[in-house]
């Protein structure tokens, strides 16, 4: 299904895999996926049709003993209804609910698992237990994965206690059951931002690396951002990734400059019981102190596109899908790099093109957006919705009072005073805070994975992006096609993992495939030493 580059096959695991973007940037670096797992079944039915070729809404089966699930309230002939059940809800067997999976679903190959991983940890341990020699079928060089982070966001609600925290745990867990040679970690740059809790701070990312050093992991931690690495999207990443101690050891006899060897060192050091986190750090591509860590040749695929000037604007991505385009406008360069590193042959065609209707009081407030992003002060639709003096008001609408974004008719035109604006933007106010606008030259924002976290840039186009523009965003090919729901809402955003949550929450598969590159390279160093030591020992 995957063309991969010359060089060896690489053989890995991929945990929460959601709709499986992490995997398409590693198989693009000659990673073979063995296994997946993944807690939706909405994000697993992605998964499945464009990673196994399955596709789950047109079967009665999981269909080639390639998907199982761990548990679930109906049985394999109600599969419409396994596709939809909350999986928070879901009953063991044990409990009166149903299971699919065997030991053999474990070494298969290339097979998904649908499921909470704290069940599939527990399956794996009884397994073992079983005296079940599954950690020699399961050998792999890396096991790879995003938890879910919004605890950790901080465009969230920032929850210490929240029970997802407890999922980078679950992931050290499973690594220290199937010790691969190197597990990548992937998450929100808000777990590097403490938590304060009594006076005193929590660091996520140091404790989930204390987790990963507890059983035999060297912690290499990195501040990232997808724009770096060709992404129209400004979108920073915390980047983990654990090296097994003889891994590191072999590593640390191969040539390194300064940076390198440090981070290298001082991954070491952590393995010690006397360490000292605090003297723990990470290395950040933004970090001008840290340029040597990412020139050398171990991390620099993170950092490929160095200046503003090199990035990827959001234009690149979106402008043939405009409505106005012309149907034989060109794809840009960005677009044919996309589809060629990523396209396979499911679809000929580009899919999930869908556009969303608004209102007109939706469409004025997205024009007010796109003014906002124009004058450089987000933060003004607040500010003015909540100022009472005159006077400060007066200053807060100058910078407005040359921009159209009144309707009249369908057309546009220029507030007459700053009473105008003032009463337009209390008119639109809402409670969600971080909507914006893109922005044509520059590279798209984060947040992308609920329908109006952002809207176009096109003055002619005051909408939200579809599904496949979202993903374009994120360097999905076209040919890469989003199934189950488009999106949900109510109580239902608690379980549900609607189309473009799916799109916008992935691991972009850009960034994963310079994460693939930077551990190709970490292994063939290593190989270069096992070679040479068998030579000698001849």
């Amino acid at each position: 299904m995957y063309v991969h580059e010359e060089g060896n096959l690489r053989q890995f695991i991929e945990l929460f895999a959601g709709c499986g973007g992490m995997s398409l940037g590693l198989q693009s670096k000659n990673f073979d996926l063995v296994l997946a797992n993944e807690l939706s079944p909405m994000a697993a039915e992605t998964f499945a049709l464009n990673h196994l070729g399955i596709d789950l809404s047109k079967t009665t089966s999981a269909g080639s003993n390639k998907v199982s699930w761990l548990a679930s309230n109906h049985s394999i002939d109600n599969l419409d209804k396994r596709l939809r059940e909350n999986p928070y809800e879901t009953r063991t067997a044990d409990a009166g609910g149903y299971s699919d999976i065997n030991d053999e679903d474990l070494v298969h190959g290339r097979h998904l698992i649908i499921g909470s991983i704290v069940q599939l940890n527990e399956f794996l341990e009884q397994e073992l237990n079983a005296n079940i020699p599954l950690k020699d079928k399961l050998t792999v060089d890396l096991v790879s994965g995003g938890p879910p982070c919004q605890s950790f966001s901080m465009a969230g609600l920032r929850q210490k206690d929240n029970h997802r925290n407890r999922l980078p745990w679950e992931f050290a867990r499973f690594v220290g059951l199937t010790r691969p040679k190197i597990a990548l970690l992937e998450n929100v740059s808000g777990i590097l931002r403490a938590f304060k809790e009594g006076g005193n701070e929590f660091h996520a990312w140091i404790e989930v690396s204390k987790a990963f050093a507890s059983i035999g992991y060297a912690p290499i931690c990195i501040h990232v951002n997808a724009k770096y690495v060709g992404l129209p999207q400004n979108r920073p990443r915390f980047i983990m990734l654990a090296l097994r101690r003889d891994v590191l050891d072999k590593l640390l006899r191969t040539p390194l400059n300064d940076a390198e060897k440090e981070a290298l060192e001082l991954a070491l050091e952590s393995l010690s019981s006397s360490f000292r986190w605090d003297q723990m750090k990470y290395w950040d591509v933004s970090n001008s102190a840290d340029a040597g860590f990412f020139l050398g040749d171990l991390f620099g695929s993170f950092f490929t596109h160095r200046t503003s000037t090199e990035w990827v604007p959001s234009q690149s991505a979106l402008q043939d899908l405009e409505i106005s385009s012309k149907s034989e406008s060109p794809q840009s360069s960005y677009v044919q790099k996309i589809n060629i590193l990523f396209g396979h042959k499911l679809s000929s065609t580009k899919t999930n093109t869908q556009l969303r209707k608004h209102t007109n009081k939706v469409k004025q407030r997205f024009r007010v957006y796109q003014v906002l992003e124009n004058v450089g002060i987000r933060s003004l639709f607040s500010a003015i919705c909540n100022e009472n003096d005159p006077q400060v008001l007066k200053i807060l609408t100058a910078p407005l009072l040359k921009e159209e974004f009144l309707f009249e008719g369908n057309s546009l035109r220029t507030p007459r005073d700053m009473n105008e604006v003032v009463d337009l933007f209390k008119k639109l106010k809402t409670k969600k805070h971080t909507q914006r606008a893109l922005v044509r030259s520059a590279p798209a924002p984060a947040a992308l994975s609920i329908p109006d976290d952002c809207c176009h840039y096109s003055e002619t186009e005051l909408r939200t992006l579809s599904v496949r523009e979202v993903a374009r965003l994120q360097s999905f090919p076209d040919s890469f096609e989003f199934k189950s729901k488009v999106t949900t809402g109510g109580m239902n955003r608690k379980f549900e993992v609607p189309q473009y949550t799916q799109a916008g929450n992935a691991v972009p598969p850009l960034l994963a495939r310079a994460a693939g590159t930077s551990i190709n390279t970490i292994l063939e160093r290593i190989e270069t030493i096992e070679t040479e030591s068998l030579k000698r020992r001849w």
